[in-house]
This record gives C-alpha cells, structure tokens and sequence, in this order.
C-alpha cells in the first residue's frame, strides 16, 4: 500500500468496499439461549447463597422458594413448601391427612413393618406382657409397663417389632414359679428405639414384680426373702436367694433363672422361662424381658423388666395390673399378670401416623413487570425426582403470561442436565408468547400430575422466567 490507513482514510471509505465474510469463529454469535440458561443458573447460586426470597433482573425473575413471597397463593393449588436452607422446594400436598392406626399383636416372631410414604413421625404406643402366676393365691404374675414416644421416620423405610407374649404358668404341682412376661419393643436394622418391660413371674407364693419404669419392681419377697430384682436399664436384676441373676439376650431379656427365654432363646418375646425350668425343684422362678429381665426367684416373685423410652413416657405397672389401662388405644386383653393358674397377657404395639399426602400440583407465581410487551421467553426449571421420575410433559409442564391471567398453551420442556443426584434442568426456549393476550404483567404457571405418595413425586426448587 502506498500511504498507511489513517482515521481521515477511514472515515472517507465508501461503504461499498464494506463487504466479504469473517473468518470461522470470530462471527458474533445470534444464539444467546446457552447464555441466557447458564445467567439464570447463576442467578439460582445467587439467591440461593443468598438467602433471598425472590431475585428480579431487567426483564427476568428467578425465584428460589426460600418462602413464598413470590407465589400467588389465591391461583395455585397444594402448594407445599417443604425442605431448610439451601435445600427448600415446593411440592404438592394437602399437608397432614387423618391420623392413622396400626395395631401389632404376639405372633412369637419379628414382624417387620413398613413406613407409609409421606410419614415422617410415628407415635409408639408399647404394653410389656404380665408374667405368669406362681404356686400359690397370692403368686399372681406382675403387670407389664408402658411406655409412649415419638420416632422420626422415612417413608418406605422397615421398622422391626416384636411384642412380647405372656408369662407360663406353673404345671405339675404347687412349689413352682411362673414365667416372666416379654417386653414389647421396636428396632431399626438391630437398632433399639424402644420398649416396654413386661412384668415378673410369681413365685412359690408371692407376686412377680411389676414390669416398666427405669427399672422393673422387684419380686414380692417369700418366706426367708428368695425374691428376683427388677432389672435397669443398664443391668439385669439380681436374682433371688440361690439363684441367679438376670442378663440380657437380644435387645435383652428375662428369662429361665433370669437367662433365656420361654419361646425365643435370643430374643425377648415371652421373656421369662417355664415355671421353675426343669417343674421338679426351686431353681428358676422367671424373671421380666424388658431393656434388661429381672433375676430368677426361689420362693419369692421374679423381678420385672424395665423399659426403655429416651424423650416419651415410661409408666410402671402396678402389682399384677399392666400400665395405663386408661389409654384410648389400650388393646382389651393386653399385659395383666397371670392370675392364679393362668398365663401372663401377651403385650401389644400400637402406632399412629399420620402422613403428608401427596398430590397434584397448580404453582403459579406473582407478577412481574416487563420493560415493555415481550414476544418471547425462556422458561428454566429446576426440578427433583424424589420418587419415581417425571415425564417431561406430562408429569410436569409449564405455562407462561403476558398479562397476568392468559396463559399459553404448554411449553416444550427438555431436558438440559443434572445439578445434582436425580436432579435435572428443564428449559424451555425462545417461547413464542405473541400469540396470548399482550401486556407487560409476566407470570409462570408449572403443574404436576399423576402424583403419588413413594411412587412419584416431583419437588420444584427453582424457576427463572425470562422475556424479550
């Protein structure tokens, strides 16, 4: 080139020398959809750290659900914020429905059990069986505890229980002891939560202890003493004269000389053992199962079982008669002692609930003003499959207005990734909104459908609407 371009050239080029093509990559790009998903995701970790209830940008709205001051509650439909911190969501529900009950009775076995979906507490209810009665009038068998208290579950999670059955009678003649009840108790994978002492068995003469409280009631002491000790919750109770003391077998137990038991050798569901042992000499009155059995009696009663509830109530039975009788949900039949040639009543588990049910979901959002009438949008949702998985669609589908009531037909969501485990970004772009009634009043409507309780559902912990 002859001269070197100045500005005075430049400003004199003619236009028409203006022309030919960029080279590949340095051409602006016209799609900003990518740019305009990864600013709301930005905006998502913004308000989110943040703790802000609703995030406004130019032309764009991100709401991240830290209360609901950004949702027209009149228009949405079982709304339910759920989730602490960084971790809220909405869902749909109705919050809690009518309490429900479950009743377990003795089968001598564990019976496992299930957790309802939507159930996050349970109310246990425990009665400890009544030990059996003993040789004599007065040798009835003690009552079995009671014991109440709350739990923290998971839907769909497995509780195992166990209820304790009812002490044995003596057989075959009058110097013999009765069996100790079992204790009604509940665990998570070998994980002890709680339980219920059952009662003492009788002696040769006198009353097996009561059963229940921090530690079982001794054993009514016979001629020269012989009675079973209740056992703590941290020992078993001590036996009585010639005989030995109470230990603890699975989730403890009391047992044939305070060792064992009259159905399960392992495990605490009759407790105490048959009578004397061996129906021939005074060497084993049954002591109570409970956290730990009492001891074994010679002529005296065997000691009860304590019980075991870490925050509820833990009531002691009295004499042959179980623990709180009174209650509403006490089961007829349940944890009495044996009166004289009769067993011990079996215990029994009662648990209420009540569950959060689970339901279709209208979320609609408060307005926000546009800078002037928009053509398009971009809707983003961020979405979790707690529960099954929602088909894009047709288990969850968005809406968007220009006017604050008119809405459009469904937008196309598509999956866009993960932000975490069973986590997914739904997004959908450059929504043709010119159709719907104009105006600069924006809104987003999402729904679910097909909602059920542990099979689907769908928590939405963020949306950014955005237009143009």
């Amino acid at each position: 080139m002859a001269t070197k371009i100045t500005n005075d050239n430049i400003v004199g080029m003619d236009a028409s020398k203006l022309t030919g093509s960029l080279p590949a990559g340095m051409a602006p790009a016209t799609d900003l959809s990518l740019l305009e998903m990864n600013q709301a995701l930005l905006a998502f970790k913004i308000a989110s750290s943040n703790q802000l209830s609703q995030f406004k940008m130019v032309d764009q709205v991100i709401d991240e659900y830290q209360d609901m001051t950004g949702i027209d509650t009149t228009n949405s439909l079982q709304e339910v914020l759920n989730g602490s911190n960084s971790n809220k969501y909405i869902s749909g529900g109705q919050g809690g429905g009518s309490p429900t009950t479950a009743v377990k009775s003795y089968t001598g076995a564990n019976q496992a059990w299930v957790v309802p979906g939507g159930v996050t507490t349970i109310t246990l209810k425990l009665w400890g069986a009544g030990g059996g009665s003993g040789g004599g009038g007065a040798a009835i068998g003690g009552g079995g505890g009671f014991i109440q208290e709350d739990i923290v579950v998971s839907g769909g999670e497995t509780l195992n229980i166990k209820v304790g059955g009812g002490g044995q009678r003596i057989v075959n003649g009058a110097s013999r002891k009765g069996g100790g009840g079992g204790w009604t108790s509940i665990d998570r994978a070998g994980t002890f939560l709680a339980g219920a002492g059952g009662g003492g068995g009788g002696g040769d003469s006198q009353a097996g202890g009561a059963g229940g409280g921090t530690t079982g009631a001794d054993g009514v002491a016979g001629s020269g003493g012989g009675e079973g000790h209740g056992g703590t919750q941290s020992a078993g109770g001590a036996g009585g004269t010639t005989n030995t003391n109470g230990t603890a077998g699975s989730l403890g137990t009391g047992g044939r000389a305070g060792v064992g038991s009259a159905v399960d050798a392992t495990g605490g569901y009759n407790g105490g053992g048959l009578g004397d042992g061996d129906n021939q000499s005074w060497t084993a009155g049954g002591g109570g199962a409970g956290y730990y059995g009492g001891g074994g009696a010679s002529n005296g009663g065997g000691g009860g079982g304590s019980s075991y509830a870490p925050t509820g109530t833990n009531t002691q039975a009295s004499a042959g008669t179980v623990a709180n009788s009174s209650d509403s949900d006490y089961q007829a039949g349940t944890g009495d002692g044996g009166t004289p040639n009769n067993n011990g009543e079996h215990g029994a588990a009662v648990l209420i609930y009540t569950g959060t049910i689970v339901d279709d979901l209208v979320l609609q959002s408060t307005a926000t003003t546009a800078e002037a009438v928009p053509t398009t949008a971009d809707l983003v949702v961020l979405i979790e499959d707690s529960a099954g998985t929602a088909t894009l669609n047709t288990d969850i589908k968005g809406y968007i207005s220009r006017d604050g009531s008119a809405f459009s037909n469904a937008v196309t969501f598509v999956d866009e990734g993960d932000w975490g485990t069973n986590k997914r970004i739904l997004v959908a772009r450059n929504v043709d909104i010119s159709g719907i009634a104009s105006g600069t009043s924006m809104k987003y409507k999402l729904t679910t459908h097909n909602q059920v309780a542990s099979s689907k559902e769908t928590h939405i912990h963020a949306t950014s609407l955005a237009w143009s």
